[in-house]
């Protein structure tokens, strides 16, 4: 065979720096392939083999194999040229081996990449929530969800897969519909929770926290590497995936998905943790000055649209405290004297 040395030199130095065309990735291993009786083409390669310096060396035991399974690899058989044996002890089988196994890695992500070309790419939408507002969605299915405030869901376009995933940060009511041949799965801080057909909420406001509660059907929750557990109407699962610290109980589910309907229902919380909750809905901040306050517990309800302002009145009135609101920030202060 008749070789051209400067396009071999431009083919191995494609080669070399990832640049190489499919096309020509086909021709260079054809010469190759068919090398084994042509002296001029031994020449070549020691000179290409000077010039590229590579300064890389590897025992001629794996050499040979190194070289055979990247030509034998089924990624790149994308024609029929067979390859014909090659002699181990020939010094341009050495070069040619040193070479692929120094470009090896980089020449197979190239060709993992040109095929992932060909895969269609799922479109994703997002839908972010900020703090003082709460919104509905249809998914692509027809499923309802409700996010609340300081919350960001992503979804697909359409869902065409096996499943329907869902990527939520913060919490949402979901009511699902039901298709037992695409399971519906909520993936939040480490937790998937999958459903058929239901409604549940999730709240994963926290690192590492997530809490599940179900108000109809049956949901089932894992990690990364099992399943939890199974949820039941009014069940309520807190899973810690750092720690695997898990609190099973139950919960009255339409008080807890209250939120998506505008009621603000604060159920045995702290000041602390309710704080935390008005916060969101108002899109205020809390300063503590009498820490103490932290871990006073309370319940108290709300109907929708009640201002701020009506809201901390009936809770500084439960708990005996003050409270003034400087711009956006609400500070609290020790009881009140009477």
């Amino acid at each position: 065979m008749s070789i051209n040395k400067e396009y071999l030199f431009k083919l191995l130095s494609r080669f070399a720096d990832n640049s190489i065309s499919e096309k020509e990735y086909r021709e260079l291993k054809k010469y190759i392939a068919d090398s084994s009786s042509d002296d001029e083409l031994f020449e070549a390669m020691d000179n290409i083999w000077d010039k590229l310096e590579t300064g890389i060396s590897f025992i001629e035991i794996d050499r040979s194999r190194v070289f055979d399974q990247i030509l034998a690899d089924p990624r790149f058989q994308t024609d029929k040229t067979a390859v014909k044996e090659l002699k181990p002890a020939r010094h341009w089988l050495r070069i040619a081996a040193s070479l692929l196994m120094a470009c090896s890695s980089v020449i197979a992500a190239y060709f993992i990449y040109r095929a992932n070309q060909d895969i269609p790419q799922i479109a994703y939408l997002e839908k972010i929530v900020p703090k003082g507002q709460k919104v509905k969605l249809r998914l692509p299915d027809g499923s309802i969800v409700f996010l609340n405030a300081d919350s960001k869901i992503r979804f697909p376009e359409k869902f065409a897969g096996k499943t329907r995933d869902i990527f939520l940060e913060g919490e949402a009511f979901f009511d699902v519909v039901h298709d037992p041949d695409q399971p519906f799965i909520v993936h939040a801080r480490g937790i998937n929770t999958q459903v058929l057909g239901t409604a549940f909420d999730i709240e994963s406001y926290h690192r590492d926290e997530v809490s599940v509660a179900v108000l109809r059907g049956k949901v089932s929750v894992a990690d990364r590497v099992q399943k939890i557990c199974v949820l039941l109407p009014n069940d309520n699962l807190v899973y810690n995936a750092e720690t695997k610290r898990l609190t099973l109980g139950k919960v009255n589910a339409n008080d807890l998905v209250a939120w998506k309907d505008g009621e603000l229902i604060l159920d045995n919380v702290t000041m602390e943790k309710a704080a935390e909750i008005i916060g969101r809905w108002y899109n205020v901040e809390f300063r503590f000055e009498t820490p103490e306050l932290k871990n006073y517990r309370f319940n108290v309800s709300f109907l929708k649209g009640e201002k701020i302002t009506k809201v901390m009145d009936v809770i500084s009135h439960l708990n005996g405290f003050k409270y003034r609101i400087e711009r956006n920030t609400i500070i609290l202060s020790g009881r009140k004297h009477k």
